[in-house]
């Protein structure tokens, strides 16, 4: 037999639901159900004390008769309620799915499964669960808002907007949380013009809101980043330590001294963007820095890097874009290395939290020195192909998004000097994890195995195998916290290893810890 309560208590919780958009902390009252004759004086006493928004007393009784009666379906669908109420979301999806099991037919099951799994940010169950809801509430405008968000969450921009037009045709009341979800859709898709009017609209329909102010923060990134605030520029200081001093790790062994040394580390960059609108978007970039070794002054470095990128929204789902750089190297303020960088790119997002980017990425490359022996020229080109797989992790703890990250690269290496070409698998993998006071934690590994075209002239008079093989294995970890608009810190470890089937001095090891604080303008 169905759990029949007043439809209160349902349109309640879904309005508990939205106030993660209107209002965090705030908890609308509810219209807990009334006495009905025959009942468990326990489950009226608990549905008083919801109804009078005392949730606490109202959960002591209904744990109290559960105790007594599990098998009750009305005691177990109202506890379910409390829970939703008390912000216990894990607890209110197992209970519910336990009255699944009782009781299938139970009124508004799915409706409040959905909304556990819509707190819970399980977006694709919720997104089915709210769908099967509708099929017997087709006419609550707030289950529709609830609908489209899930539809949001999952990718489906189109259908969440058809959703969010049901929803305010049905209730007026909601063109407030409308407006600021049709603004979340048209940053997504890159229509910043079309989100800044959404989100002007929040405000006169909820003054004062927690939404109406996460709105008009919403309005202050649109107007820097459509050219209110066009040019920016940062600095940074730092210090670190270097236990394997290194010009170029990825060529080889060469370059490399194997000694220690302190760091001292400088960091300029300005940007300007060029053009936004609501489909395209051109950047420009120059960013420069120094890295001082104390006592081995030979391989100070200073680098320069002159950027260029623009990107355009092709649809909902696909943004195209070309990125050039033009990267100078020197050491000990000697010309070291130029390096010219071409990445064309798609980014393919049909569900929004889990996007696909490919690539590929050529890189020509011109070195100062020029050896006695040729087989060690490196200039040549360097060409990468490969794709990054992002999916979003839950907010496991409450302090922001997580996301873990699948890459693979195909790298390849021409040079006029035979001892560079090869040929390299690169899968990766990334983790983002939100930590306290704003702190985020990134966690990168990935690994080469490279494969030589031909034997290494380093090995002379002693032949190098034919088939020689390199492992390169990185490692990095890095901890940022954000202080203010303007101030960040990070501390940067980072691990490289190199074994050679061909020689013993291929081999090495590197450790780098960086602290680096910088300033942004």
């Amino acid at each position: 037999m169905g759990s029949r309560w007043p439809r209160g208590i349902a349109l309640a919780l879904g309005a508990l639901c939205l106030g993660v958009l209107a209002s965090p902390v705030a908890r609308p009252a509810l219209a807990a159900p009334t006495a009905r004759a025959g009942l468990d004086p326990r489950l009226e006493r608990a549905a008083a004390a919801l109804r009078q928004g005392e949730v606490e007393a109202a959960l002591r009784s209904l744990e109290a008769l559960r105790a007594d009666a599990p098998e009750n379906a009305r005691a177990l669908s109202l506890y379910a309620q409390a829970l939703l109420v008390a912000g216990r979301f894990r607890e209110a999806a197992d209970a519910l799915d336990r009255l699944r099991e009782l009781d299938p037919q139970a009124e508004r099951l799915d409706y409040f499964r959905g909304l556990a799994a819509y707190r819970l940010e399980e977006w694709p169950q919720a997104r089915g669960l709210l769908e099967r809801a509708l099929a017997q509430q087709p006419d609550s405008g707030v289950l529709h808002l609830l609908h489209a968000v899930a539809l949001q969450e999952t990718g489906e921009l189109g259908a969440a907007e058809a959703a969010l037009a049901r929803a305010v045709a049905l209730d007026p009341k909601l063109a407030g949380q409308v407006d600021y979800r049709r603004g979340i859709s048209a940053v997504r898709a890159g229509r910043l013009g079309a989100a800044s009017r959404h989100f002007a609209g929040v405000e006169p329909a909820l003054p004062g809101s927690a939404l109406a102010r996460s709105a008009e923060s919403f309005q202050d990134w649109l107007a820097g980043s459509r050219g209110g605030r066009a040019l920016s520029a940062s600095a940074g200081l730092g210090s670190g330590y270097d236990s394997n001093v290194n010009l170029a790790a990825d060529d080889q062994a060469l370059g490399t001294d194997r000694e220690d040394a302190a760091l001292g580390i400088l960091e300029l960059g300005l940007g300007y963007r060029l053009l936004q609108t609501e489909s395209l978007r051109v950047d420009l970039g120059q960013r420069g820095g120094f890295r001082f070794h104390f006592g081995e002054s030979d391989f100070d470095l200073a680098e320069s890097r002159t950027s260029a990128g623009a990107s355009y929204q092709a649809l909902p789902w696909l943004r195209a874009s070309l990125a050039y750089a033009f990267e100078y190297l020197a050491a000990d303020y000697q010309t070291f290395r130029l390096t010219h960088v071409v990445e064309p790119s798609l980014r393919i997002a049909p569900f929004e939290a889990h996007p696909t980017r490919v690539f590929v990425r050529v890189e020509p490359r011109s070195y100062d020195e020029r050896p006695a022996n040729r087989n060690l020229d490196r200039d040549g080109i360097v060409y990468r192909a490969g794709f990054d797989q992002t999916f979003a992790l839950p907010d496991w703890w409450g302090f922001g998004r997580n996301f873990v990250r699948l890459g693979y690269q195909l790298r390849g290496e021409t040079a006029d000097g035979r001892d560079f070409d090869s040929l390299g698998h690169v899968p990766s993998l990334t983790l983002g994890v939100a930590l306290p006071l704003g702190a985020q934690a990134v966690l990168d590994l990935r690994n080469e195995w490279r494969g030589h075209a031909n034997p290494s002239s380093l090995c002379a008079p002693t032949p190098c195998s034919d088939d020689r093989d390199d492992s390169i294995t990185e490692l990095s970890a890095g901890l940022r916290k954000r202080l203010g608009q303007q101030l960040d810190f990070e501390l940067a470890y980072r691990h490289a290893r190199r074994e050679s089937d061909a020689a013993d001095f291929f081999d090495y090891r590197r450790h780098i810890v960086e602290f680096v604080g910088s300033v942004r303008y």
